[in-house]
């Protein structure tokens, strides 16, 4: 391997690679700028020599079987654009030494088990930000109050233990398109600004008016909420609307007869609730109920809702 101390480009990705990464990645391989070991079955833990690499830009192992903490030598690669860790078995807490990835666009976390609190001392310097995806893993506490990347154009915290009320700093994240908080413990309303897709949490108020300004809406999800009243007249405007969750809730009334505007409409649930009247006949207006639907973005939101799966790009 010392005889590619100049190498700088190694993607051994979609692979049957096994065993560990090898301990002396750091010392072999010091110029690499991007390593993808991706879709492999790699075991053991990511060696702390990796942190000697510190030209790496793009580091994607995800999708492997990868155990212990990321350890706080990745920190000294202050160049990174790109940390993508999905998919592994990943635990302890994530270090803050992440604040240091001032390059940093893609931050990918999701489908492991760290645990602690997540700050905004973590996202602080961050200012390039484009996507957040911590899903499905161990963190607790509130939500990071504040966010200075500005161009952030996908915030997903599902399926976590987050508690507390959504931070009214969400507002100034103005070309956000993708906000899953669902799964969670959180309460309280939402700021007026709201646009999330995706949040099955205990939140509580009537049907959220804000939700009137973002008519490209394709995926709402309010399932398994306290969410009450009757359903507006208004929702026939989110004409983009693909899926729209509304279960479980304490909505009343008629179904709005304007509902049968959505035309894009696949995936519509209304169960749990109060809601009363006849069935419009028009719902047979929805004939793209009659095709098959994906109701459920998977394991990537964003590209899902752009419809750009399989390509996690920014």
């Amino acid at each position: 391997m010392g005889h590619l101390a100049s190498l700088s480009n190694l993607s051994l990705s979609n692979n049957n690679i096994t065993r560990a990464i090898p301990a002396g990645i750091g010392e072999y391989w010091t110029n690499l700028r991007n390593l993808d070991l991706s879709d492999n079955h790699l075991t053991g833990a990511i060696p702390q020599g990796i942190g000697n690499c510190t030209k790496l830009v793009h580091l994607d192992l995800s999708n492997n079987h990868l155990d212990g903490t990321i350890p706080p030598g990745v920190g000294n690669c202050t160049h990174l654009e790109d940390l993508v860790l999905s998919n592994n078995h990943l635990t302890g807490q994530v270090s803050s030494k992440i604040s240091a990835f001032s390059n940093l666009t893609i931050l990918d976390l999701s489908y492991n088990n760290p645990h602690g609190v997540i700050t905004e001392d973590y996202f602080v310097s961050l200012e390039s930000l484009k996507h957040i995806d911590l899903p499905h893993n161990s963190l607790s506490g509130p939500l990071p109050s504040k966010y200075q990347a500005r161009e952030l154009l996908a915030l997903i915290f599902s399926s976590n233990y987050f508690t507390g009320h959504i931070p009214e700093s969400i507002c100034e994240l103005e070309i956000l398109i993708v906000l899953d908080l669902s799964n969670n413990f959180m309460e309280g309303q939402l700021p007026q600004c709201s646009r999330m897709p995706n949040m099955n949490n205990n939140f509580s108020g009537e049907f959220p008016s804000s939700l009137r300004t973002y008519p490209s809406l394709v995926f709402l999800d309010l399932s398994w909420n306290n969410f009450y009243g009757a359903l507006p007249l208004w929702i026939g405007d989110l004409v983009f609307l693909r899926v729209l969750r509304l279960s479980h809730n304490v909505f009343y009334g008629d179904i709005p007869m304007t509902i049968t505007n959505l035309n894009l409409l696949c995936h519509l649930n209304l169960a749990g609730n109060h809601i009363s009247g006849a069935i419009p006949q028009s719902l047979s207006n929805l004939t793209a109920m009659t095709q098959k639907c994906s109701s459920k973005p998977g394991l990537d939101m964003f590209a899902w809702y752009t419809g750009r799966e399989g390509n996690h790009g920014t």
